[in-house]
């Protein structure tokens, strides 16, 4: 009776082992790590930053060969797109106060504040974040609106300014070879930014720590948004000119 029992055994091992890896679950992968849902090709040439909108039912990218602002659907879908034209476009945020948008210029190391139809409403200067290796990112903390930055790399740099737009850090971070996206997490206040060069998102402390790191098999990762209630984040690739989801997978119940 035995070897009937043994092969019934082998049989349900085996299913569930082509059911996990089916379903892109890794059995021997260590928690938390990112889990790839889907991607869907976008219309938007070389996308470059990433923000969810304020209601949350839309994303808003920026592109680094046209230099617009667009509104794209989860499956990249071109919703619409501001009358703006930038200079070097490398990230984007939309306002939970005001709904109003800033995105930030690279070369120019520039916040630019936008109205829903793309009209400038002001103009913000990050002094010693410019030239060719500037600003890569952008984010708010609704709860202070507190607004963090990237500085790419050469070095690379963390940037925050309080709701007047004065500077209160402007820290050395090194944890990566490039910086290419930060996103705000409301939920857990944490900060979660993404890596071109090292094909890594790192989540990463207010206090200035790295909490976790997670592994993507993403070409020039240029935007991250973060859905913190939901657990999904979204990456746009610039090479490849494509959206991804990932879910965030924290403990082996989920």
């Amino acid at each position: 009776m035995r070897k009937p029992i043994q092969k019934n055994l082998l049989i349900v091992l085996c299913s569930y082992i082509i059911i996990a890896c089916s379903d892109g679950a890794n059995p021997t992968q260590e928690y938390p790590f990112l889990k790839k849902e889907t991607e869907f090709k976008i219309d938007v040439p070389e996308p470059s930053g990433l923000a969810l909108s304020q209601d949350k039912t839309f994303l808003w990218t920026v592109s680094d060969n046209t230099n617009r602002v667009y509104k794209i659907d989860f499956e990249g879908n071109i919703l619409g797109e501001l009358n703006y034209t930038g200079n070097d476009l490398e990230g984007i945020i939309q306002s939970p106060k005001d709904s109003t948008i800033w995105v930030a210029e690279e070369y120019l190391s520039q916040m630019v504040q936008l109205d829903v139809i793309g009209n400038v409403l002001n103009y913000v200067n990050i002094n010693d974040a410019g030239g060719e290796n500037g600003l890569e990112g952008i984010c708010l903390d609704p709860t202070n609106n507190h607004f963090y930055l990237l500085k790419e790399k050469s070095p690379g740099r963390l940037i925050e300014l309080d709701e007047n737009f004065d500077l209160l850090q402007f820290e050395q971070i090194n944890f990566a070879n490039d910086f290419s996206g930060i996103s705000y997490d409301s939920k857990n206040q944490v900060l979660w930014i993404l890596s071109d060069q090292n094909e890594e998102v790192y989540e990463y402390s207010l206090s200035g720590s790295v909490l976790n790191t997670y592994s993507i098999s993403v070409n020039k990762a240029e935007g991250i948004a973060i859905d913190s209630e939901n657990d999904l984040i979204y990456i746009v690739s610039d090479s490849a000119e494509k959206l991804y989801i990932f879910s965030i997978q924290r403990n082996k119940e989920q």
